[in-house]
């Protein structure tokens, strides 16, 4: 159940809720162990009782962030974590709830964002772990001055494995897009697109250094893709992500 806290929200004073950091959604996020054969270890491979759906990325002990085109009206999800093609150790997580962003658009794929959560905790290990997701809108003009992003995907084989691909970010004003609509300030357009890797909630990251610690930050996911790939801009949502991950409500003075 849903608590209501009036908060002046004061991200330079660097507020904490549910023991989470200063800067990020999980205190212990965005870091690879170089012993593992995962160099992706929030990916996550979001399918139904027969079919691969799209992709995810975990962001805490128990939501994944994805898409809300890849599942809305889907029923019996299940999310696959530690997915790699030099692993056989992935593990399997049913969904208890899904969260699909109430403005969501199928026609323009504004607000194209949803969360999953699962039955149980995940355990965090070190092919299974969570990307860092920015609580702070104000780190969106840090994500604004960059001019290239990591792209990670699913290429599909009978075992699976995730690659990565650099891409251009594109000035959303010169985005070419074929439906027809304007890319809006809660949307990132890059590009080229990798016509291989367009699976909805494919993740897009940069590194980001803090407190002398490097961490692999998610600043968006994909939501459709042409020649250029649109994504829906993490940071826009960091209140709507907080809200429910958090179970609070956060009211802006």
């Amino acid at each position: 159940m849903m608590y209501t806290a009036a908060l002046t929200i004061l991200f330079a004073s660097c507020f904490i809720i549910h023991q989470a950091s200063a800067i990020y959604l999980e205190p212990d996020c965005g870091t690879v162990d170089l012993n593992s054969k995962n160099s992706n270890p929030w990916m996550a491979l979001i399918r139904n009782k027969t079919d691969f759906l799209c992709t995810g990325t975990l962001i805490s002990n128990q939501f994944i962030l994805t898409a809300a085109s890849c599942i809305i009206n889907r029923n019996q999800i299940l999310v696959r974590l530690g997915e790699s093609q030099n692993l056989t150790t992935a593990e399997e997580y049913s969904v208890k709830k899904a969260y699909v962003h109430v403005n969501f658009s199928s026609k323009t794929l504004e607000n194209n964002i949803a969360l999953l959560e699962f039955h149980k905790v995940v355990i965090f290990q070190p092919h299974i772990r969570p990307i860092c997701i920015f609580i702070s809108p104000k780190m969106k003009s840090w994500k604004d001055r960059a001019i290239s992003f990591r792209s990670t995907f699913w290429v599909q084989n009978p075992n699976g494995f995730v690659a990565d691909n650099w891409v251009v970010d594109r000035d959303n004003r010169n985005c070419d897009n074929p439906f027809g609509w304007l890319v809006t300030e809660s949307q990132i357009c890059v590009g080229p697109a990798n016509l291989d890797s367009c699976s909805p909630g494919n993740p897009i990251s940069r590194v980001y250094k803090y407190e002398n610690s490097l961490r692999h930050i998610q600043l968006g996911l994909l939501s459709s893709c042409s020649s250029n790939g649109i994504y829906t801009d993490v940071v826009s949502f960091s209140t709507w992500i907080m809200e429910r991950v958090w179970d609070i409500e956060i009211i802006m003075n």
